[in-house]
């Protein structure tokens, strides 16, 4: 099944520094064993297949920002991976686990991830490596 991505992230897939994706699964139409096919230009004419891997598993993710101070709870599986306080940093918990999630989904760091998904979000993490949370 086709996998679609931004420009941002091809390279980093194929050199191994994005090892997972956040996407919107509603249907729950994605699970482990399944082909991945990695593209670019998905449902148009620039469309460009540039990676293939199995998926590995899935897992849920709920991103929800909890108050106006800008607050950012993460919950995998139902359970609180961290918070995030975006104008007060040294207030937030579990830094390390939200900074490794944001990094193996492909960014630099926590607030590059949070300008990615600046509202609530539920979704699912697609693995096509050993990693969970």
């Amino acid at each position: 099944m086709v996998l679609s991505f931004n420009q941002n992230f091809p390279e980093k897939i194929i050199n191994g520094t994005k090892i997972h994706t956040i996407h919107q699964d509603t249907t729950g139409r994605w699970k482990a064993g399944m082909k991945i096919q990695f593209a670019t230009g998905a449902r148009t004419e620039a469309y460009n297949q540039f990676h293939e891997a199995e998926c590995t598993g899935v897992q849920d993710i709920e991103i929800r920002y909890t108050d106006m101070r800008g607050a950012v709870e993460i919950y995998i599986d139902g359970k609180h991976l961290g918070t995030w306080h975006r104008f007060m940093p040294p207030r937030s918990v579990n830094v390390a686990d939200v900074l490794r999630l944001a990094v193996n989904d492909g960014f630099e760091g926590v607030t590059e991830f949070l300008n990615w998904f600046q509202r609530d979000f539920k979704g699912k993490v697609i693995h096509w490596t050993d990693v969970r949370y």
